[in-house]
């Protein structure tokens, strides 16, 4: 994700400094722990007119390399902006693309997955590094960046099927169950987040076992208490 994010800050060091560009990556989490990937990506359609004036098409390179990781790839124009709507489902969390920028090494896991017989918990507890975003370069260069980088409005949405039991998301929807992370480009952002899915089949299949125990005690009690009344 760095990659594209990158470039648009290339694009839009170019000089129009007055361009907004927008960014959502929405990960919605199933209760069977895979996950559905929605990234949309665009800029302001006028500054992408600038940036293609050199005969080159930006649009087209950011969907090149979404779809090299495997998403699948439609254009958008809307509300003044353009750019690309990216889609992807994977089966587990720990195959989300935007996470792999959350670690140091591939051995590393970001989403951390502990079961036990009645849940499964699930801690995300990690940073998303955007901090090579801020070109190091002359004070005057610097200012510049950091006007372009204050013109990217990022977000990191992620939709749960339970309500999160912690988290440092910046908003939170849906009971709980959304929460949002407003990135800071040119920094090292903070994600954290746990939640505890619970086992239904083993909790229900308990608690049948738990009844029918109880149904076989008290069943074994009346027999016996018509036993002694018979004889």
């Amino acid at each position: 994700m760095k990659k594209l994010l990158s470039l648009f800050v290339l694009i839009l060091s170019i000089g129009l400094l007055s361009g907004c560009v927008k960014g959502v990556f929405h990960v919605k989490v199933n209760k069977d722990g895979s996950a559905d990937l929605n990234y949309d990506l665009g800029f302001e359609s006028t500054l992408l007119g600038f940036a293609s004036s050199d005969g080159q098409n930006p649009i087209e390179e950011i969907r090149k390399q979404a779809e090299e990781q495997g998403f699948t790839v439609a254009n958008y124009k809307e509300n003044g902006y353009t750019g690309i709507r990216a889609k992807k489902h994977v089966d587990k969390l720990n195959d989300v693309p935007i996470f792999y920028t959350m670690v140091n090494s591939k051995d590393e896991k970001p989403v951390k997955i502990e079961k036990d017989f009645f849940s499964t918990r699930y801690v995300l507890d990690t940073q998303l590094d955007l901090s090579d975003m801020a070109m190091d370069s002359t004070e005057e260069m610097s200012n510049i960046n950091n006007a372009v980088l204050n013109q990217m409005d990022l977000k990191f949405l992620l939709d749960l099927p339970v309500k999160a039991k912690n988290h440092n998301a910046s908003d939170v929807k849906n009971d709980g169950q959304t929460l949002e992370w407003q990135l800071i480009p040119g920094d090292k952002n903070k994600i954290y987040m746990e939640a505890v899915v619970p086992n239904i089949t083993n909790i229900i299949l308990s608690i049948v076992g738990g009844l029918i125990i109880l149904a076989g005690i008290l069943f074994l009690a009346l027999k016996k208490k018509h036993d002694s009344v018979t004889k």
